[in-house]
Order: structure tokens, then sequence, then C-alpha cells
């Protein structure tokens, strides 16, 4: 475990921070956190702490609301260069719709154990949302007992039983109609604008023509969230319609797509598509 630990910190590119709970003045037991206060003290530093100001952006993504980019208000990661692929050509800038998500975070948050567990919900909800082809509230009682029988977390199942239940939620589970199809929890690679985008879409309900031309789509895109912000996903959800719109071979107005909050059964739906 001591070797793990070494290997952990010893492995950044550019920098590495490394926070520890407060010390016990009572605590005896030799854990890792006693460990590095013996051996580094309460506040080691070491180098140049704004050492990300001397990193060039790469180049067209150098400020914020811009138009720069896929969604055109995000910036690339500090540090990031363009690097050249295997037959010379400029390799392409890779991110997902989830790294333009915005907003504000309280600094304590990001190391709570709650927030781990806020996250590792949000993924067992979206597991079992996603076994969901068709369905709504009729169909409730024979998933809880499907999901009880897997061992699914409770209260993930809960979660899921009050979305499909909602009279609210009732069009993202029923099909609209017998030329309609569903994808689930399904990945994609699209460039857009030069920028490689890799992503899953939650659940996208597709509907046909009779020859099977794509009429419209639906991305319904689900949040776990304690506090349901849906302006802070804007640019991932123009990310998705734009993802959605390629994939299908459709201009971008007939895609549109919905936020689904299961904390509060609530969809906030971007009528930009419509």
């Amino acid at each position: 475990a001591l070797c793990v630990l070494y290997v952990a910190m010893t492995r950044a590119k550019r920098a590495m921070y490394l926070i520890t709970e407060p010390r016990q003045e009572t605590a005896r037991s030799n854990n890792y956190p006693r460990l590095l206060r013996e051996t580094l003290g309460e506040t080691w530093s070491e180098g140049e702490a704004q050492w990300y100001e001397a990193r060039p952006r790469h180049p067209g993504t150098a400020g914020a609301n811009q138009g720069t980019g896929p969604g055109n208000e995000e910036t690339a990661p500090i540090g990031l260069e363009p690097l050249a692929g295997a037959s010379g050509a400029p390799r392409l800038e890779a991110r997902r719709p989830s790294d333009g998500t915005r907003g504000a975070v309280d600094g304590a948050g990001l190391f709570s154990l709650t927030a781990v567990d806020g996250a590792a919900l949000g993924a067992a909800v979206h597991g079992l949302l996603a076994e969901v082809e068709w369905g709504g509230e009729g169909d409730a009682a024979r998933w809880a007992a499907a999901w009880r029988k897997q061992g699914a977390d409770q209260e993930a199942v809960e979660l899921a039983l009050k979305c499909l239940r909602a009279p609210g939620l009732a069009e993202v589970w029923l099909r609209p109609d017998a030329n309609a199809e569903v994808w689930r929890e399904k990945s994609f690679e699209a460039v857009l604008d030069g920028v490689w985008v890799s992503g899953v879409f939650d659940r996208v309900v597709i509907q046909r023509e009779g020859s099977g031309a794509v009429r419209r789509a639906t991305v319904y895109d689900f949040k776990t969230e304690a506090r349901p912000e849906a302006a802070r996903h804007a640019g991932q959800m123009r990310l998705y319609r734009r993802a959605a719109a390629r994939l299908l071979g459709v201009p971008e107005t007939a895609v549109c797509t919905e936020l689904v909050f299961s904390t509060t059964q609530a969809r906030v739906a971007d009528q930009a598509g419509a």
C-alpha cells in the first residue's frame, strides 16, 4: 500500500496537490496522513505555485465567450498543445460534452465523502434508467421487483422509480409511435469544428417517417443533483444536439434536448432545436 501511495504521488506531469484530513491530536494510528505530515510537514510545497500561468493555451481557445469552439463559450484545459499523429498531421483536440459544465462549486464539497456518494448515486440511477426501453408508471412495479432482485442500491431504485411514475416524465418513457426507436447509454464520437468530441447519450428517442427517414429526435440527459440548475449544462446540451444531428443526418432544428432531474422529477426543455 505504501508503494501505491508512492506511485500516486510521483506520476503527475505538471503538478501534484495532496489534501488530507486535519490532524487529530489524540490519534495514535500510523496512517498515511500522519506519515505525510511527519515526513513533509503540515504545509509542504515546492516549485512554482503559479506554474500554469506560463503554459500556452491551444490556439483558437484563447478565452471564454469568444465563439471559438463547440458550444461557443468553453476554453480548452490549460497546457493543451496540438500533438502530431503518426502521419505528421496535427492531432485533434479531444473533449467531452460535460467539460463545458459550469457553475460555482464549494471548495469543501470537492473533498467531502458525500460528494463521492452523490456521484455514485447518480451513476447507479443512470444505470437503472438505461435498462428501460419503453415503459411508464404501469411498469414501475415490474422494474422495482427486477432491480431489487439484482440487489441494486435502494436509494437509486427509489429515485429511478419516482422518475418512471412521475406524470411530468411520462413522455420520456412512452413510445411515441410504432416507428420510433431509442438509444440508451449510447457512446458516440464526432468531429465538430475540428474538435474530437467523445460522449455518451443517456437517452435519445428517434421518430422516423414510414420511409425510415428521421423526422425528429429528442435527447434526454439525466441529472442527479441536490440543487438542479439547468443553465450550467447549456453548453453540454448544445454539443449533444450537434452530435445527434450529425449522427442522424438531420439539421439541428430537428433535434430537441431536455434535462431530466431525477431528484425533482422535472424536465427542462431547450426549445432552440424544436
